[in-house]
């Protein structure tokens, strides 16, 4: 669990959100995986498994990172990103 304030909520696009003060977290479910855009945060990617979203900045999007789940497990590895970018949206 990141933080009891964290909020879910939705999208007009689909998309889940979560956030306290701000959404820190979007989340996209696709037939063979789930997508999670979140704040760009110094976390060490050892597996490059996350992604920086080129097109973001150009379209106005906040959130400039994300990640494909194809498994549950890859949620463990997942967490400390979430955790940065909740930090990280909370300071701002």
């Amino acid at each position: 669990m990141l933080d009891r304030r964290v909020k879910e909520g939705a999208t007009a696009q689909k998309r889940l959100t979560y956030e306290i003060e701000r959404i820190f977290a979007e989340v996209k479910v696709w037939k063979r995986y789930v997508l999670v855009r979140f704040y760009d945060c110094p976390v060490p990617d050892p597996l490059q498994m996350v992604r920086y979203i080129d097109h973001a900045q150009k379209n106005g999007w906040k959130h400039e990172k994300e990640m494909r789940l194809y498994d549950i497990q890859a949620i463990d590895y997942l967490m400390p990103f979430l955790a940065a970018s909740l930090r990280k949206s909370m300071r701002a």
